[in-house]
């Protein structure tokens, strides 16, 4: 794991990486969905040293779901910084798309719902680790129909930024992480899409030390991470495991290429948590590729760009 010092020198790095990006495609605004959220703001604030405050917008999507003091953090971190900022909340789209169901709407509107919903899956219908299962093409009809409500918020609110971005001559900044990235805990072309992604080779406990080098503000810090899915569920909550243990693991399996009874060994971790996020890091490993091509040129463009995809990580209005 990075720490302290090389921190700070990422830092520096991530700034000069978001300005020669820039640069190279003659962009003229970053676009980025703020959602009061750490991963955002970390972005966010590396977008401020790299570019200005001129040359940001930031696009705040709220939906029925998304806590009020999430929405709050945004707006203030955005206007903190003299950043403009446009507000649409989602939910219309969401009600004239059909893809809000009155179970599933409950579960969104009540936490203990969700929970008790969970439960019952796990234990009488799918009977199978939760997180796993949605992670199956072939999944348990409820529980795809609860996971295309989802995930269809997070490809709405891509299809906004990228409207924005390029009515902008934008480029649309992603927030993604490593934790995120080898779990599939993100939605494929959903918050998954980005033209530029700063964070996506740091796992999210580096993200949190980050945030404090940053000066993110401590409100933000502090709250437990959410993917604005459901009120009430953390990531953590969703990925069965904290990320200090999740980062750990996913250290020593992915980066250090250990064995699963070595890397609970190293880790100090029970074997079978280490046996789970091996599960999980072969499952969505399909989340990771953007399609499958019939690899009818296996030199040509499409292949290599795909190959690389799967190897990696070790004049409108302005703003």
């Amino acid at each position: 794991m990075f720490r302290g010092d090389e921190l700070v020198k990422i830092s520096g790095e991530l700034v000069e990486f978001i300005r020669n990006v820039f640069r190279s495609f003659s962009a003229e605004c970053a676009v980025i969905g703020l959602s009061g959220g750490i991963d955002s703001a970390v972005v966010f604030k590396l977008l401020i040293e790299a570019l200005g405050s001129e040359r940001i917008l930031a696009v705040i999507l709220p939906e029925l779901t998304t806590p009020r003091s999430a929405l709050r953090d945004a707006m203030n971190l955005a206007k903190s910084h003299g950043v403009k900022t446009i507000k649409k909340n989602i939910s219309p789209m969401m009600f004239a798309s059909g893809a809000y169901f009155k179970l599933e709407m409950l579960s969104m509107l009540a936490p203990q719902i969700s929970r008790w919903l969970r439960e019952k899956f796990e234990k009488e219908v799918v009977r199978e680790d939760i997180y796993l299962h949605t992670l199956k093409t072939s999944k348990n009809k409820w529980v795809a129909r609860g996971t295309s409500l989802y995930r269809m918020k997070h490809r709405l609110r891509m299809i906004m930024l990228y409207y924005f971005a390029e009515r902008t001559n934008g480029l649309v900044v992603g927030t993604a992480n490593r934790s995120e990235y080898l779990t599939g805990f993100f939605v494929k072309h959903g918050d998954g899409a980005a033209d530029l992604m700063p964070i996506i080779e740091l796992y999210k406990t580096e993200i949190f030390e980050l945030a404090e080098i940053l000066h993110v503000p401590q409100s933000i810090i502090k709250r437990p991470p959410s993917p604005d899915l459901i009120p009430g569920v953390t990531d953590e909550y969703a990925l069965g495991i904290d990320y200090t243990a999740l980062d750990l693991i996913l250290e020593a399996l992915v980066d250090h290429q250990l064995g699963l009874e070595e890397a609970a060994k190293e880790t100090g971790i029970s074997l079978r948590a280490v046996e789970r996020v091996k599960k999980i890091l072969d499952m969505s490993s399909a989340m990771r590729v953007p399609f499958i091509s019939p690899g009818l040129r296996r030199d040509g463009d499409v292949e290599n760009e795909q190959r690389s995809s799967r190897d990696d990580l070790g004049a409108g209005d302005h703003c």
